[in-house]
């Protein structure tokens, strides 16, 4: 708590000096040695994951110490062009505040400095796929990539190099996956788009794959579990974009047998929906009794779904598709009723925008469903 009281006071001094603009080389030097305290507070602050703080603090508060520490970052950099540490504080907070251009201009300026920083490129690229820069992104991830190889090499020590890499090879995946995204929507335009977007998805597979052989060469840890799981659903969402449901189904069904604890409850979620849709796809290309079986598959998975979640309208919604199309009206008809009233009243999606696949922009929770405009 004194901390918090040394660092509040602390604002209010840093707040007087660069108003008043009369900042002596006393003050000037105070100010310096202590902005790293002052912006360290204001990450904490901004950060929506901070727990430690011993106050409940107010989005304005939040947004007034992110403005104040730019304000102490702008400062020191006038004083000393060259601080990398400030640059990338600065980048932070800009990112933080979604104003994803200047952070990545704050990023090249450590980059600048300090070409083989692992983690200055991934802040980067996170920012590129922030604004849609794709192959902006791909060429950062690739850079942090190079540089776990530099590490390697160096031998460098105190840091899980393989557990980067998996990171890197991740987010790249991803990149692959929405550039996909894009040029499917025009597919009917142009024939070579659909070269194009079957190709970034192959790439996306690779990526993927390259992100699970990096984490079984690192030390397990919970963080090394969610990037398995991003890898794995990565992968599932992108063979059910390409058409090959069974690949897909069997990495949703990894998800689901190998992590049942109740903090990976999004992923499972996820897995059930998005495998139940892929039954869903899967019975369209079977006839008769296969057909049917696919289509009772699907209506488990979306009841599993529902089971898994708090109360969500798709996986009824889902139930009432695979439920009407086995003609059992009844059931299909409360399935219907349920996903309206959880819509809240609103109008449902149209049946072709649930079995179309919809990639999200994130690999974790793609298992958003299209709505109608």
């Amino acid at each position: 708590m004194r901390r918090y009281i040394h660092l509040v006071l602390l604002i209010v001094v840093v707040t007087s000096v660069l108003s008043s603009g009369n900042c002596t080389d006393n003050s000037t030097e105070i100010m310096r040695s202590e902005a790293g305290d002052l912006i360290n507070l204001s990450q904490e602050i901004f950060s929506t994951s901070s727990s430690n703080m011993p106050i409940k603090l107010s989005d304005e508060m939040r947004k007034s110490a992110a403005d104040l520490s730019l304000l102490v970052v702008g400062k020191s950099l006038e004083l000393e062009k060259n601080l990398s540490d400030a640059w990338e504080q600065k980048g932070f907070l800009l990112y933080s505040m979604k104003r994803y251009k200047e952070a990545i201009q704050c990023f090249d300026c450590v980059l600048d400095e300090d070409p083989i920083r692992q983690d200055i490129w991934m802040k980067k690229g996170n920012a590129m796929m922030e604004i849609d820069d794709y192959d902006g992104a791909i060429a950062c991830f690739r850079m942090a990539i190079s540089c776990c190889q530099v590490s390697e090499k160096m031998r460098v020590q105190g840091s899980n190099i393989n557990e980067q890499k998996a990171n890197a090879w991740l987010k790249m995946g991803n990149c692959y996956f929405n550039k996909a995204d894009i040029n499917s929507l025009n597919e009917n335009d142009d024939n070579s788009r659909i070269f194009d977007y079957r190709a970034d998805e192959d790439k996306a597979v690779s990526c993927y794959m390259e992100a699970i052989k990096a984490f079984r060469n690192s030390n397990s840890s919970q963080t090394n579990s969610l990037l398995l799981l991003d890898a794995w659903m990565g992968l599932g969402n992108t063979y059910m974009a390409l058409g090959r449901y069974d690949k897909a189904i069997f990495y949703y069904n990894l998800i689901i047998s190998q992590f049942s604890a109740s903090i990976y409850s999004p992923y499972i979620f996820d897995a059930w929906l998005n495998q139940g849709i892929s039954e869903l796809k899967k019975a369209d290309t079977l006839k008769g009794e296969k057909k049917d079986k696919a289509l009772l598959r699907a209506e488990i998975c979306f009841a599993r779904s529902a089971e898994i979640s708090k109360p969500d309208w798709r996986s009824h919604f889902g139930q009432w598709i695979a439920l009407h199309s086995l003609s059992k009206e009844q059931e299909a008809s409360a399935a219907f009723d349920k996903a309206v009233e959880l819509k809240g009243g609103t109008r449902l999606p149209s049946l072709k925008s649930l079995l179309d696949f919809i990639r999200s922009l994130s690999a974790r929770f793609a298992g958003v469903l299209g709505y109608v405009s």
